[in-house]
């Protein structure tokens, strides 16, 4: 069952999330989910995948980021207010307590649920990376359009914007999803002082990687030309080798990943990587260190 609801956010901003629950479930799961969306997307994006995980995960927990999806109605902040967002939904929800909670999020979201892992590494049991957008792509951002539109954010300053150089083709190759007319508007106009934080913000958020200290998948699309999938794989191998994680490169698949025809094959990749996380702990439910593992 999903359901939209709301949440104080530290300034005292009412912003909306997502919540899936499953209830025929006879049980409470013994993991819970929070997903973080990217750069223009919604939780309602990823339904098919979070779907997929209800079996394992149980709440799914999906804040919007200000400015796009169920949160469109706030202004865009300073990048580092989406992790602000976070913090205070943590705290709002029951996930501070959850002993298991997984961290999953895509592109912009991948960025911000890596500081936030790096942060908060005490809240997660493991993360999970989806086309972290650590890196764009010089194929939709070459550097003339950089320079063209860092120079118009100096001469015109803040109020400054352009559309992203990209649409829906570029994102998936999902033929229903090409076909609605929902995901067929003019690109997203966006202001340049923002787009250019937010480059900032995903650089900074590379470095934090060799901060994170709980298993992590990382999942790269080959074939996305939004972010860089050479910097996906820059970031994965930044993740300290005593911490157990997974590169899971998928050559044929775009940006988008969630709403890829393969999402099916991926959620169950994922899944599959969770339960191999769980037997990686001992009896205290710890992880065990690769050092001490049997083979190693």
């Amino acid at each position: 069952m999903f359901t939209i609801e709301s949440f104080e956010a530290a300034d005292g901003t009412r912003l909306r999330y997502g919540k899936l629950t499953d209830p025929h479930r006879g049980e409470p799961a013994k993991r819970s989910m929070l997903f973080v969306p990217g750069l223009g997307g919604s939780v309602k994006g990823a339904l098919s995948f979070l779907e997929a995980m209800l079996p394992t995960f149980d709440p799914i927990y999906g804040p919007d980021l200000r400015g796009f999806g169920l949160n469109e109605h706030a202004p865009l902040p300073h990048p580092d207010m989406h992790l602000d967002d976070l913090l205070a939904f943590q705290h709002h929800t029951e996930l501070i307590a959850h002993p298991a909670t997984t961290l999953c999020g895509i592109s912009l979201g991948g960025t911000i649920s890596t500081k936030l892992a790096a942060k908060q590494r005490e809240d997660f049991e493991s993360l999970i990376l989806v086309a972290p957008a650590f890196r764009s792509s010089s194929i939709c951002f070459p550097p003339s359009f950089i320079a063209r539109h860092t120079l118009g954010r100096l001469l015109r300053g803040v109020e400054y914007k352009t559309a992203l150089p990209y649409c829906i083709k570029k994102l998936t190759r999902n033929l229903e999803a090409l076909a609605n007319p929902v995901y067929m508007g003019e690109p997203l106009v966006l202001p340049v002082d923002y787009l250019l934080k937010i480059s900032l913000f995903n650089m900074v958020a590379f470095h934090r990687v060799k901060e994170i200290a709980i298993p992590t998948m990382v999942i790269v699309p080959g074939s996305d030309v939004v972010c860089d999938p050479d910097g996906m794989r820059a970031g994965y191998h930044r993740i300290p080798n005593h911490v157990p994680k997974l590169l899971k490169d998928y050559p044929d698949l775009y940006h988008d990943v969630l709403m890829e025809p393969e999402v099916p094959e991926v959620a169950q990749d994922v899944l599959d990587w969770i339960q191999t996380i769980g037997e990686l702990k001992d009896d205290e439910g710890r992880i065990i260190p690769v050092s001490h593992r049997a083979g190693a």
